[in-house]
């Protein structure tokens, strides 16, 4: 059994025996010291005292143990990670897998911390006999924690719901209340979105349940960029579309699949163009946007100036 255990250490993975190494060396190291020391007290004739240090031996092997399940279920989750990065998906089967994952293991956590907890207590007798009485009372106990918890449980609910059905990914490109920005962290009870500018909204989960919001690589990372430009009634609308195509040549911005100039709207002072562009990602979509709109701009005002908007004036001689 030594030398398959042996044999298999030396021929695992490299990230493996990282992973293993980063979440097990510690908890090994300290169940390790809590044997020793617990072999070295337990040589004392003093009755009193073996007595407390079985109950802190006791305390410290559920420590460990619940420690080391957590560690596992991390491990678990860092392996799970890897290999789908590894597998050749695109990135929108990363990011689903990352965020159910992600998800799944902040409950599992909290599970086993709570059975950890619980089993810590039920080691005094006192307490035990105390769980007894309450056990007796659950259902009372359990109708009013119902009442007391319901909104708290009701965005645990929501955020396994999320993990399932995923009307967001950790990396999506979101818009809420008008502003838009990355999903950073998906947590049982809220959401993180860093914005363009670094600001971090936390949002409550329930918020994806039950509101309107944007998702811009729900299944796709593609977009189109859309960019509107006034002019005067007098602009060469071909000139300007052949413009187009030279500055989308010029940028690697554009992915090549979408480019279109329409005259979208005809004003009392101006004509509306609606250029239409595409790009990889919401990034990419979003400066060039920024890009098409001061080049088109620039060529207006080197090459037909006079078909910038302008406002016009009638002038009459009163007699």
């Amino acid at each position: 059994m030594i030398k398959r255990t042996i044999f298999w250490v030396k021929n695992m993975p490299a990230q493996y025996l990282e992973m293993l190494t980063k979440y097990w060396q510690t908890p090994l190291i300290i169940s390790v010291m809590i044997i020793v020391l617990h072999v070295i007290l337990t040589m004392t004739t003093d009755v009193v005292a073996n007595k407390f240090y079985q109950q802190g031996l006791k305390i410290s092997m559920i420590a460990m143990l619940t420690w080391a399940a957590i560690q596992a279920v991390r491990m678990t989750r860092d392996i799970i990670v890897s290999r789908s990065l590894q597998g050749g998906g695109n990135n929108l089967d990363v990011q689903r897998i990352n965020t159910q994952v992600s998800i799944l293991v902040k409950i599992i956590v909290r599970v086993l911390l709570v059975v950890g907890i619980s089993s810590v207590l039920i080691t005094f007798p006192q307490i035990r006999e105390l769980g007894i009485s309450i056990l007796a009372s659950a259902g009372i106990a359990g109708v009013i924690f119902g009442f007391a918890a319901q909104k708290s449980l009701g965005s645990v609910l929501a955020g396994v719901q999320i993990a399932f059905t995923q009307p967001i990914k950790i990396g999506d490109e979101i818009v809420v209340e008008h502003e838009s920005g990355v999903v950073e962290e998906i947590n049982l009870t809220y959401v993180v979105m860093r914005t363009v500018d670094k600001r971090h909204f936390v949002i409550p989960i329930n918020y994806f349940i039950d509101h309107i919001f944007q998702n811009w690589t729900r299944n796709s990372s593609e977009l189109v960029g859309v960019v509107y430009i006034e002019v005067d009634y007098t602009a060469p609308v071909n000139k300007i579309r052949e413009e187009l195509d030279i500055i989308l040549q010029e940028t690697d911005l554009w992915d090549g699949r979408i480019k279109s100039l329409q005259v979208s709207n005809a004003k009392s002072q101006t004509i509306e163009l609606r250029i239409l562009v595409s790009a990889c990602n919401p990034a990419a979509a979003w400066n060039l946007r920024c890009y098409v709109r001061e080049k088109i701009i620039t060529f207006l005002q080197n090459n037909y100036p006079q078909c910038l908007p302008k406002m016009r004036l009638e002038l009459k001689q009163v007699v």
